[in-house]
């Protein structure tokens, strides 16, 4: 038996002013890649929650009331009857589910945030327990030696990271697992990972990013949202693959059709770069938004 084919509360009404039936209450789960459903990404941060930025330097989870789960959530086509509760964190990792978040203070187990009220739960996973960001950074750097025959990030990290995509999955699949059993009233609603750059490859980026790891990452993200996708057909939870709608707009794109951040050199405390490189903008998180939002109107299975 297909466990995602069956009917739950929580399936979303065709018709004007669509609500979740059953409990009422939006809940979004965060652990992913480079933080890219918390708003780190969104233009400017001058939106950012109190406490998430600037002056508090034991607390950078980043919230933005612009990231796209929130902007579903204010989308007057939905009546979600109850409160959003945001429990994502930049730089969390599978580990914070069960445990106060490993880098910032003062954040619970986001777990402990589910209840037979929550009747949705959006969320994305896998990005840093990869360690995207560290897989960045090295590709960077090999863009910004630009030494003749050094190694490309491919060659240095292409079997690792494959093997951490295996070893993930079925963490994965006994994580949705739980959260269906803590929540079993909600849809459960993973969102993937878009391509990075542009395709084909703005050569070089500014010799900051060599093509050929450019087009290595992208390859990268496809791996990723193949696994995520398997993992949650497995648990029987939903998935979304934005890689489509983010065709032509990754980076490298034309101004003004470029929906992720370029690298920002310079971020807080003692980070070398923006913690929103790399990451959606501002048309970016309503690109998602409105994926979000087609997923809960007519719901398609992985």
């Amino acid at each position: 038996m297909r466990r995602h084919r069956r009917q739950r509360p929580g399936r979303a009404r065709a018709g004007a002013g669509r609500r979740l039936r059953g409990p009422r209450r939006l809940l979004r789960l965060r652990r992913g890649a480079g933080d890219y459903h918390d708003g780190t990404d969104y233009d400017k941060r001058d939106d950012y929650w109190p406490g998430n930025w600037g002056d508090d330097s034991h607390n950078r989870c980043h919230r933005s009331s612009s990231a796209y789960a929130e902007q579903t959530y204010n989308d007057p086509d939905f009546d979600f009857g109850g409160s959003f509760t945001p429990v994502y964190c930049s730089g969390a990792e599978t580990v914070d589910l069960d445990n106060p978040n490993h880098s910032n203070d003062d954040e619970a187990p986001q777990l402990d945030a589910l209840s037979e009220d929550t009747s949705l739960v959006t969320m994305s996973i896998g990005g840093n327990d990869l360690g995207f960001s560290d897989v960045l950074t090295d590709c960077v750097l090999n863009g910004e030696r630009g030494v003749p025959g050094i190694a490309t990030c491919q060659e240095t990290w292409d079997t690792t990271l494959d093997d951490r995509i295996e070893d993930l999955r079925p963490k994965l699949v006994e994580l949705y697992g739980r959260i269906r059993d803590q929540a079993p009233n909600a849809r459960v609603v993973i969102m993937g990972y878009p391509r990075l750059f542009n395709d084909p490859p703005s050569e070089e980026l500014n010799n900051m990013l060599f093509a050929e790891d450019q087009v290595w990452m992208n390859g990268k993200a496809d791996a990723l949202n193949a696994m995520l996708r398997d993992a949650a057909r497995e648990a029987g939870v939903e998935f979304i693959d934005p890689t489509s709608a983010f065709l032509g707009h990754g980076v490298g794109a034309p101004d003004g059709e470029q929906w992720i951040n370029d690298l920002d050199w310079g971020g807080p405390g003692l980070s070398v770069t923006d913690p929103g490189s790399f990451h959606p903008n501002a048309q970016g998180h309503a690109a998602m938004a409105a994926l979000l939002a087609e997923q809960l109107r007519h719901p398609r299975y992985p």
